[in-house]
């Protein structure tokens, strides 16, 4: 607001101060003030006005959008507490490592497990990865809780120890498995598209029926092969001379 006032009273006083120094001449100096603010006046303040609440409204979604973000991260703060709070229940209370295949127990924690991954960003995915890991839930060959199909798109595994846990049927695009421990895990099955599996152990991992295309280590070997192929030809053109 105070911009805009500044705005005006220059608007209107510099043609004054022009036209009575007689810089403004030749049919300028007959010119009322009402004429100025008419002729060039109201149509810069008006410019300016819709521009002062182009910007404010601009600041407002943005501080709109900056809400939403917040209010999203507190929810899935929230949702992976609340997922902690009721497998930690279900694990010392209703001893849930060694309840039935069929058991009440481990239907609720399969259903709050994919439940929580669908609503959960990539770093609070690993949490709860490691968490079932820790709890002894998802061992290979005997996995309490079955993660075929669950959701583990873009989560960040980088630097994580994942041995010997059941990973089948998993979805894992563009999953950050930097430097990841993934010896002894059972991948068969599992959707690594994109996924980033530089430095990672893959050490008797079971990886049949993988889908990894796009995959960093794919595309590494790739420019090797490319790279040796060059290097091949070239020599072979120097033989050849």
């Amino acid at each position: 607001m105070i911009v805009i006032i500044v705005v005006i009273v220059a608007v209107v006083l510099i043609p004054v101060i022009l036209v009575s120094s007689g810089v403004l001449e030749a049919g300028f100096t007959g010119k009322t003030l009402w004429d100025w603010i008419e002729a060039v006046g109201i149509p810069v303040v008006v410019v300016i006005i819709a521009g002062v609440f182009g910007l404010v409204a601009k600041r407002a979604g943005q501080r709109n959008e900056e809400q939403r973000e917040i209010d999203i991260d507190r929810a899935r703060e929230a949702t992976l507490r609340s997922y902690l709070e009721v497998m930690s229940n279900l694990i010392i209370e209703k001893k849930l490592k060694d309840s039935k295949k069929d058991s009440p127990e481990r239907a609720v924690a399969q259903a709050q497990t994919f439940m929580a991954l669908r609503n959960l960003d990539g770093s609070r995915k690993s949490v709860l990865l490691q968490f079932l890991k820790e709890s002894g839930l998802i061992d290979r060959g005997r996995n309490v809780i079955s993660l075929y199909g669950a959701d583990l798109d873009k989560a960040n595994l980088s630097n994580v120890d994942l041995s010997g846990t059941c990973l089948s049927g998993v979805s894992l695009t563009k999953a950050d498995l930097f430097n990841a421990n993934l010896s002894n895990a059972d991948l068969s099955d599992a959707i690594l598209i994109g996924a980033i599996l530089e430095k990672a152990d893959l050490h008797n991992a079971d990886l049949r029926n993988v889908d990894l295309t796009d995959t960093l280590v794919k595309k590494e070997k790739e420019r090797i092969w490319k790279r040796l192929e060059l290097y091949c030809l070239k020599l072979w053109r120097k033989i050849q001379k």
